[in-house]
């Protein structure tokens, strides 16, 4: 049975929105690179969903990778036994292709457009566009207000941190679940989000970690950052150890230590428990007070009570602008929706779908 699994390859941070796309589409590996170009509300993420459902129906393991700004959507779609990458290349992930026509296509969905009509538009299309930008600028004040807070927080208790404990513990549990394979390249690291702050909250994707892990650890630290060291600790030892493996990247930090850990090969994930990784099958509990200096965190807590609370407010301020951001990005869709010929971009899409899956045989079992 296929596997079909979900992720965010951009995401709303503090810093603005953060995207892995140019490190992900790789016409190295990924041959059949197919790069989608038009406006919004043009059939792209449509064209990708039946993509998908095409991939799954035969047999074949797919990301589906959605749009933080519409969790709803798709951004781009995965079928690594294909060698097939499909992605919206438009703003704000451009992507452009570098070796055009042999490892990569572009597809032109605004070949199925009337331009007359949308020039007739071209006042709402403006008014909507830059009404839509205005609200995301307002998302991203919050979340960097939320993320200097959250800074805050694991400065003041970053020199409270066992180092030589904590160093001591990833040895260990590295060599008793990621033991060594002799003779093995270094393992390859690949980046996700799975976690995006979205129009809908922060939305998480928990069929992911459960499609790569069967023993998943949950790292309870809400304040320090003991957790994130020992995750970029246990990454590190699994690279070393030879395991490809994936790192889950915290959206409210996107350049700090990593949210988690997936090591497909082993099926073991590492993951700091938040209000959205707490409901995972965890085989275990990991207290990472454990090693910070004792009673840290018990002085402090008021301070850091105050600041979590206080990040967890505006978190849901920029939630608020995203939502109205997508409400007017809704408006300017409907722009573009009413100047498309759909009857003729569904027969197109019907003969992409038979030109991307010739050949391709449905896995057995």
């Amino acid at each position: 049975m296929a596997t079909e699994t979900r992720s965010f390859l951009g995401a709303n941070t503090p810093y603005g929105f953060v995207s892995l796309f140019g490190e992900t589409v790789d016409p190295y590996r990924d041959h059949n690179v197919q790069i989608i170009k038009g406006g919004p509300g043009c059939g792209k993420s449509t064209l990708m969903k039946a993509i998908a459902a095409k991939a799954v129906s035969l047999g074949f393991d797919t990301e589906r990778v959605c749009c933080s700004s519409d969790p709803d959507s798709l951004d781009a779609v995965s079928v690594p036994a294909l060698g097939l990458f499909v992605c919206d290349g438009t703003t704000p992930h451009v992507v452009e292709p570098r070796f055009p026509g042999a490892c990569e296509n572009l597809i032109d969905l605004g070949a199925f457009w009337d331009q007359t009509m949308l020039h007739e538009n071209a006042e709402a299309i403006r008014r909507y566009t830059l009404e839509t930008a205005l609200c995301h600028r307002r998302s991203t004040r919050y979340l960097a207000a939320a993320g200097a807070l959250r800074q805050a927080s694991l400065q003041l208790l970053q020199p409270l941190v066992l180092e030589e404990k904590l160093n001591g513990y990833a040895l260990r549990c590295s060599m008793r679940l990621l033991p060594h394979k002799k003779g093995s390249r270094p393992g390859r690291a690949t980046r996700r989000f799975l976690t995006g702050v979205t129009p809908k909250g922060v939305v998480f994707f928990p069929e992911t970690v459960r499609a790569a892990a069967t023993e998943i650890t949950l790292l309870d630290d809400p304040f320090s950052p003991a957790a994130g060291m020992l995750l970029s600790r246990l990454a590190s030892r699994a690279s070393v150890h030879g395991y490809d493996h994936v790192l889950i990247l915290d959206p409210m930090d996107p350049h700090g230590d990593p949210l988690g850990l997936l090591v497909p090969e082993t099926g073991v994930a590492f993951l700091r428990k938040t209000a959205q990784t707490a409901a995972l099958p965890a085989a275990r509990t990991l207290h990472a007070a454990r090693f910070l200096q004792p009673d840290a965190v018990r002085r402090q807590k008021q301070r850091l009570q105050f600041q979590q609370k206080t990040a967890q407010s505006l978190i849901e301020e920029s939630v608020a602008q995203l939502r109205q951001a997508k409400e007017t990005h809704d408006r300017l869709e409907s722009c573009y929706t009413a100047a498309v010929d759909f009857d003729a971009l569904n027969r197109a899409a019907a003969r992409l779908l038979d030109r991307l899956f010739a050949g391709a045989m449905p896995k057995k079992g």
